[in-house]
């Protein structure tokens, strides 16, 4: 599974569980299923021990990384781009779960849509504003590349020559 998956199952785990009008019932069911299947969740959880076990030298690594502050500068893999992903992708699974919930859903996406239309005239003057500024930096960068990709030509052709 990719980290967007990852994510956005966890965010939409966490809104179904804590949800305020359903989530204390579907807590309790959870408990129930646990003291069901504790003894084959706490195989899996040894399994899930072993694992984590192997990854106890990575782990090491980074903590001396980022207790010397060189980790920024290691050849390594670079772990931030991987941990803002989950929390963008939690994120975005928590606002799935909230304004797609069967129940509520109808109700909160009606919020939002009321909202955008009251500022509806703000926004389209910010998209204008927007729009004007991509159209000011637009001409000035196909002339900057242009130019750039000449002078990689020339570099090129004398390069040969």
């Amino acid at each position: 599974m990719n980290r967007m998956t990852i994510g956005a199952a966890l965010g939409g785990a966490a809104m179904y569980f804590f949800d305020p009008q359903q989530g204390e019932d579907r807590r309790r069911r959870i408990q129930s299923l646990w003291r069901e299947n504790r003894d084959t969740a706490l195989e899996v959880g040894g399994g899930v021990s072993q694992a984590a076990e192997s990854m106890r030298p990575l782990v090491r690594r980074m903590k001396r990384g980022l207790e010397r502050r060189d980790w920024a500068e290691d050849d390594g893999p670079n772990w931030v781009p991987v941990v803002t992903g989950i929390v963008v992708s939690t994120a975005f699974g928590g606002a799935l779960v909230y304004f797609l919930d069967p129940e509520n859903g109808l109700v909160r996406r009606q919020r939002v849509v009321s909202f955008f239309g009251k500022q509806r005239g703000a926004l389209k003057g910010g998209f204008r504003s927007v729009q004007k500024a991509a159209k000011t930096v637009t001409s000035p960068t196909k002339h900057t590349v242009e130019k750039a990709s000449e002078a990689v030509e020339d570099v090129r052709v004398k390069g040969r020559g």
